[in-house]
């Protein structure tokens, strides 16, 4: 199954982003806020999220979930 975002999941994490809204400048390294800010364009999300989707017949619904 494709997912292009991971959801929210608990309502403490909302809560711990709004407190330190920083946290990933705190916590990651440089390249990894590189890549970050890289991924977060929505359309290169639909690309691949596109592009998995013809992998198989039925990939937009069935099997396990994919790492977004």
């Amino acid at each position: 199954m494709i997912v292009p975002r991971y959801s929210q999941r608990t309502v403490y994490e909302g809560i711990y982003r709004s407190l330190i809204p920083d946290e990933k400048s705190l916590l990651w390294e440089r390249w990894m806020l590189k890549i970050d800010s890289v991924l977060e364009d929505e359309e290169l999300v639909e690309l691949v999220h596109d592009a998995l989707a013809q992998r198989r017949a039925q990939s937009k619904t069935r099997g396990r979930r994919n790492t977004p």
